[in-house]
């Protein structure tokens, strides 16, 4: 473990999201502080979905019960079109159904519908679709603060393509959960990876700890997987 000691003492102190640090001198890795909740995006989306679908019914009442002039100023043709468009995905439930007919939905849909995120940098679904699927695995990483550049512990995923996508921390609901902060790397960069040794958990078992190096770059990540009712 002296190897390692720059390496628990960084990710001892707070996080660069200002979280409590994720390693106990007595306990190693604390798990509950790595295996954090994410926004399942895929569930959100349905409950916009089907919040626009119940206005619009709502509204569709309204227009029969006014003989159709409220429905004309409201526009509800273009209303339906989209429910057209997304009414079986709905119903399909969290199998990705949404999010594929969501990607064939234009930019006016995406914005009746305040969706337009799903494809920016900030959503996973733009991750998924951009980097051949699921996250496959989290990382713990050693970065330059943005505000001071001292070393902090970061929480980062990463695709199958090799892709690392940092993560952003949110109050959602009064929860705090983790997303996309929108920017990442390829890892085109690296040209070695060197395996400086192991971390123990409180859960008994070890973590790798590696150097990524390449043009002048260096790097400290930790991979780990994460139990299965985690998004991603």
């Amino acid at each position: 473990m002296s190897d390692l000691q720059p390496v628990t003492t960084v990710l001892a102190q707070r996080t660069i999201y200002e979280t409590p640090g994720v390693f106990s001198p007595s306990q190693g890795i604390v798990s509950a502080l790595i295996n954090f909740p994410t926004l399942n995006e895929d569930l959100v989306i349905q409950r916009i979905i089907q919040e626009h679908q119940a206005k619009k019914a709502q509204e569709n009442s309204l227009w029969r019960i006014g003989g159709g002039l409220l429905g004309l100023c409201l526009g509800l043709g273009d209303g339906f079109q989209v429910g057209d468009l997304i009414g079986a995905a709905v119903g399909s439930g969290l199998g990705g159904g949404i999010s594929n007919e969501l990607q064939r939905a234009d930019e006016a849909t995406l914005r009746e519908l305040n969706l337009e995120w799903v494809n920016s940098p900030d959503s996973y679904i733009y991750h998924r679709k951009r980097h051949r699927g699921e996250a496959v695995r989290r990382l713990l990483l050693i970065m330059p603060h943005p505000q001071n550049s001292a070393p902090s512990t970061t929480f980062a995923v990463q695709f199958p393509d090799g892709y690392v996508a940092c993560l952003a921390i949110a109050d959602i609901a009064n929860q705090l959960m983790f997303t996309m902060a929108g920017y990442g790397f390829d890892l085109d960069w690296v040209g070695q990876k060197q395996n400086l040794g192991f971390i123990p958990t409180d859960l008994g078992n070890s973590l790798p700890v590696e150097i990524w190096s390449g043009q002048n770059q260096h790097l400290v990540a930790i991979p780990y997987n994460t139990p299965h009712q985690f998004i991603y």
